[in-house]
């Protein structure tokens, strides 16, 4: 699950860079880039334990996260984002959501739009 969160705190941080607003995600107003990044202090936010993993030190953590961003989202972690947000699903591995599912008793893996196919036999 770290990893999914962390990929979609980069998808959030890199939106104003993509919509061309700013050049740098450190430059939008309303980023937490500044927080996770380089250490500026922030009253409304809080550090995530997947942010804590990041490093030992606060400046490990901070230069960690800069190049994570840096490096930008893969094709194949946009498209998984961009399908959940357009579906209302969860975005996390299988393993995740089946569990999930388990415990809420409810379905949450997204499935292909339209009716399902009759199974060949």
């Amino acid at each position: 699950m770290d990893d999914y969160l962390l990929a979609c705190c980069r998808y959030i941080e890199l939106n104003p860079v993509r919509a061309k607003m700013v050049s740098q995600p450190r430059d939008y107003q309303w980023s937490s880039y500044r927080f996770h990044g380089e250490g500026t202090k922030d009253a409304l936010l809080d550090v995530d334990p997947c942010y804590l993993g990041l490093g030992d030190t606060d400046l490990q953590r901070q230069q960690s996260y800069r190049q994570f961003v840096e490096a930008g989202n893969p094709e194949h972690e946009l498209a998984i984002i961009r399908t959940s947000v357009q579906r209302g699903g969860i975005t996390a591995g299988r393993s995740y959501i089946r569990g999930l599912s388990l415990r809420l008793s409810r379905q949450l893996e997204l499935r292909p739009r339209g009716r399902p196919g009759i199974a060949q036999k």
